[in-house]
């Protein structure tokens, strides 16, 4: 990764990592069991298909950051703090199973749940991650060695074609326009579309970027009212995180935000800094939805009478989760510093 910090770069990070809570918030309220329904509930299908958005934002930057990286020692003991990181995180999270939600299993068990990536229930992106960062330079060999922008270009169309059209095409279920075999390969779209941006700058203003946002989260959401109406979300609409129109949304919030400048020096550090700790934030955030949302549940008779308390709901998600990154990130340089201070 880059050792500069760009801040338009860490804008994109620090709204990555907002829409991570955000789109939980739909996760956590009964939004995906609830009929499809109502004001309320296309309202949420809005805000569901922008927040959805987080992880492609992600993988995305992960493309962006890392074209430069090689098949070498370096590369490969940089995912080592990366690992600790999620070690630790994961054992705070066990704890809490244990004494707060009660839950019983023996020490090998506990510790089976840190290399199946259960420990955390959001550890799924660590799990994908590694084997991500393990590509890494293999997927820079095979785009560096296309030596024209029309085959980089083809390759980039190749991953369109395999993992972001078919859920679009083949809505009908049992109909498949366009095979979808190699559909859960688009971390690699990704990280493709990523590095094609980096080498060749996109450029559009800013009003057309929150435009084609809204107008394509709107078409998503009017598309998933009719297909879904009178019954619960169908995951088969429109697709997941691979899907054309959740790419494109990725690719226009990503533009919006990725050579934007800010000039007041408090908040750009706010940004920068809870862009550091975004990773840490995002693992740790499962503690407080598990802690917050049942309270809210409780008080509510419907998925769409907990509306109101997304404004309530995920402020306090973001920072909670921000104080424990920042007590672990104090934990963390204290040990390395002492470390060093005795070595």
């Amino acid at each position: 990764m880059e050792n500069k910090r760009v801040l338009g770069i860490d804008i994109v990070r620090f709204v990555a990592f907002l829409f991570v809570p955000c789109v939980h918030f739909f996760l956590n309220n009964g939004f995906y069991t609830y009929p499809v329904q109502g004001k309320r509930m296309f309202i949420m299908l809005n805000m569901r298909w922008l927040f959805f958005t987080c992880v492609p934002l992600f993988m995305l930057l992960t493309g962006y950051l890392n074209g430069k990286r090689k098949i070498n020692k370096d590369h490969y003991k940089s995912i080592i703090p990366i690992l600790i990181s999620y070690v630790f995180i994961c054992v705070i999270t066990i704890i809490f199973k244990i004494t707060y939600l009660g839950e019983k299993q023996s020490i090998i068990q506990w510790i089976m749940t840190i290399f199946n990536y259960s420990a955390s229930n959001y550890a799924w992106y660590i799990e994908m991650y590694i084997g991500l960062f393990l590509l890494i330079p293999f997927l820079n060999l095979l785009y560096d060695n296309l030596k024209t922008k029309g085959h980089k270009s083809l390759l980039l169309g190749v991953l369109l074609f395999s993992t972001a059209l078919p859920p679009v095409f083949n809505l009908k279920s049992g109909l498949k326009l366009i095979p979808d075999y190699w559909i859960d390969m688009y971390p690699i779209t990704y990280y493709f579309l990523g590095r094609y941006i980096k080498e060749y700058p996109i450029k559009i203003k800013k009003w057309i970027c929150a435009i084609v946002i809204l107008a394509i989260c709107f078409i998503e959401a009017v598309i998933t009212y009719k297909c879904c109406y009178g019954v619960h979300f169908n995951w088969g609409c429109l697709g997941g995180y691979n899907a054309l129109p959740t790419l494109i949304v990725t690719l226009f919030i990503f533009l919006l935000f990725y050579d934007m400048d800010i000039k007041n020096k408090v908040l750009a550090f706010f940004i920068q800094d809870i862009a550091m700790l975004s990773l840490d934030m995002y693992l740790i955030s499962y503690i407080f939805d598990t802690i917050l949302y049942p309270p809210v549940l409780e008080k509510t008779e419907s998925v769409i009478n907990t509306l109101p308390y997304f404004f309530i709901i995920v402020p306090l998600v973001i920072i909670f989760s921000y104080i424990v990154a920042f007590i672990k990130r104090i934990i963390f340089e204290t040990i390395k510093n002492k470390r060093f201070t005795i070595m």
